[in-house]
C-alpha cells in the first residue's frame, strides 16, 4: 500500500515538472533566418512552411560524422522559438550531393531526401556558383578594393535544370600592411 501512495504522490510532480519542460522543449519553430555566410543575405523563413519543414526535418534526420566540411559553401541557421533561440550551420557538398548539419563543433550528414529538397531549393542558389569569380581586387594604394558586383547568371541544378539568379555581393576595403 505504501508503494502506491508514494506512486500517487509522484504522479502529479513528475506531471508538473514534464509539463513545464516540454513547452519549452517541444516548442514550435516560428521562424528561420537563414543567412548566407558567402553574400551575407538575410532570408525570413516561416517555421510551418514547405521550406521550414524540409530544414527542421533535416536537423532532426542526421547522423554524426568526422567528413571535414571547412571548405564547403555554409548557411546559418537561426531558429526562433517564442522563449529561445537555437543556431546551426547548414554546408553543401555539391560535388557528392551532400548537406551537413553543424551544432556545437559537431557535424552530421543530413538524410538524402532532405538534402536533395535543400539542393533545389532557390534560397541555397550559393553552392552553385563558381567562386573563382570572387577572388579579383584591386590595389590601390597598398589598400585591397574588392567592388561591388552585381551578378545576373543562369545554373543547372543537380536535377539539370537551368535556373536564373540575380544579386548583388557588397564590397570590401582590406588595408593592407606592406613590410
Amino acid at each position: 500500500m505504501k508503494k502506491v501512495n508514494i506512486i500517487l504522490l509522484l504522479i502529479p510532480i513528475v506531471t508538473l515538472f514534464v509539463s513545464s519542460c516540454s513547452s519549452v522543449i517541444f516548442e514550435p519553430v516560428s521562424e528561420i533566418e537563414l543567412t548566407d555566410l558567402q553574400t551575407g543575405e538575410n532570408t525570413i523563413i516561416a517555421g510551418n512552411s514547405q521550406l521550414g519543414d524540409t530544414i527542421l526535418k533535416a536537423i532532426k534526420t542526421k547522423d554524426k560524422t568526422d567528413d571535414d566540411i571547412s571548405n564547403f559553401t555554409t548557411y546559418e541557421l537561426k531558429l526562433k522559438k517564442t522563449s529561445q533561440e537555437d543556431y546551426y550551420k547548414l554546408s553543401f557538398d555539391l560535388e557528392n550531393q551532400r548537406a551537413y548539419v553543424s551544432k556545437n563543433d559537431n557535424n552530421y550528414m543530413v538524410s538524402s531526401g532532405s538534402a536533395e529538397k535543400l539542393f533545389l531549393d532557390e534560397n541555397f542558389y550559393y553552392i552553385y556558383i563558381d567562386h573563382s569569380l570572387y577572388g579579383a581586387y584591386l590595389d590601390y594604394n597598398e589598400n585591397k578594393l574588392n567592388p561591388e558586383v552585381k551578378y545576373e547568371w543562369m545554373y543547372r541544378n543537380i536535377e539539370g535544370h537551368s535556373e536564373k539568379k540575380e544579386g548583388t555581393i557588397e564590397g570590401t576595403w582590406e588595408n593592407e600592411v606592406c613590410l
